[in-house]
């Protein structure tokens, strides 16, 4: 695994936490567009409305569940990603890392930030990304935790 592919893991989970939350969305205006018909007529069980309510509000719950399970799962990839970019010894390569891996910022936003040009904060990125590169081969060697 290469490093940008290591680091871009909270990336993917996140990813997936959002699009989770879309679903949830458009579930939730489906179950509340749901209307019932009053009439005189007696019912016996369920009617398409309720049923596509409640198929709604349960895929609901299912998707909660899995938002949560995910965020669990992005708080100790992060955690464990910070971990290895706090060992890049210089500090604008980390800067830049971080911003772009743990605070998940948009390019634009990670050269605002710095303060300097596009040019030299993709230099600190690929030197970043080279020395992690090299954080996580010692690692997979075993020298470091």
């Amino acid at each position: 695994m290469t490093a940008k592919e290591y680091l871009s893991q909270g990336i993917v989970i996140q990813n997936k936490i959002d699009s989770n939350l879309e679903q949830i969305l458009v579930l939730w205006a489906l179950a509340t567009r749901v209307t019932s018909a009053l009439t005189g007529m007696p019912r016996s069980g369920m009617t398409e409305g309720s049923s596509a309510m409640e198929n709604a509000v349960c895929n609901i719950q299912l998707i909660i569940a899995d938002v949560e399970a995910d965020s669990a799962r992005l708080r100790e990839k992060l955690a464990e990603i910070r971990k290895v970019i706090d060992q890049v010894e210089n500090p604008d390569w980390r800067d830049v890392l971080t911003y772009k891996y743990l605070c998940l910022m948009p390019w634009k936003e990670i050269i605002r930030k710095v303060g300097k040009g596009r040019t030299t904060v993709m230099d600190w990125y690929r030197n970043g990304l080279h020395a992690v590169e090299g954080i996580l081969l010692e690692r997979e060697n075993g020298h470091s935790a």
